[in-house]
C-alpha cells in the first residue's frame, strides 16, 4: 500500500497547524515524522489516520487513488497519544488543580513559574484539548 498525502489542516480560529505537507509512505517502510512541540506532527497523523477531518484539506491517495477511510481503517492501525488532561479546562485551570492537590495553600507565584518553565505561560487561558501532544505532555 502505498499513502501519498497532500494536506493543509486548520485548528481553532481558523490556524493552519500543517500546511503544505507532500508525503508517501510506502507498505513496510519506517517513517519518522519530527519536529518540535506545537509543529502538527499528531494533527498531521490525526487525518491521516481519519481520526480527525474537520478543518483537513487536500487529498489523501492510498495507492493511486482517494483514500476510503473504512477500508484504510481496516488496514492500518493508529495508536494516539495519551494524555490525562480534563479536555474542558483550560491550562490555568488544570495547573490550580494540580497545585491545589500538590503544593501549599496559595502558591499562584509556583503556578506561574512552573507555566513559564515549561513554556505554557502564553497558553494559559487555552482549553487543554486545543495544546498539541507535545505541550500535553509537558
Amino acid at each position: 500500500m502505498v499513502v501519498a498525502i497532500r494536506a493543509d489542516l486548520a485548528q481553532g480560529k481558523g490556524r493552519d497547524v500543517v500546511k503544505g505537507v507532500h508525503g508517501r509512505f510506502r507498505s513496510g517502510q519506517l517513517v519518522a515524522i519530527m519536529g518540535p512541540s506545537g509543529a502538527g506532527k499528531s494533527s498531521l497523523l490525526n487525518a491521516i489516520s481519519g481520526y480527525r477531518s474537520v478543518g483537513v484539506t487536500g487529498e489523501l491517495l492510498v495507492d493511486g487513488q482517494p483514500r476510503n477511510e473504512q477500508l484504510f481503517q481496516s488496514s492500518s492501525c493508529y495508536i494516539t497519544q495519551e494524555d490525562l488532561l480534563q479536555p474542558l479546562l483550560t491550562v490555568r485551570e488544570a495547573m490550580d488543580v494540580a497545585v491545589s492537590l500538590k503544593l501549599a495553600k496559595g502558591s499562584v507565584a509556583q503556578a506561574d513559574e512552573i507555566l513559564q518553565e515549561l513554556g505554557l505561560l502564553e497558553h494559559q487561558n487555552t482549553k487543554t484539548d486545543l495544546l498539541s501532544g507535545g505541550q500535553k505532555k509537558r
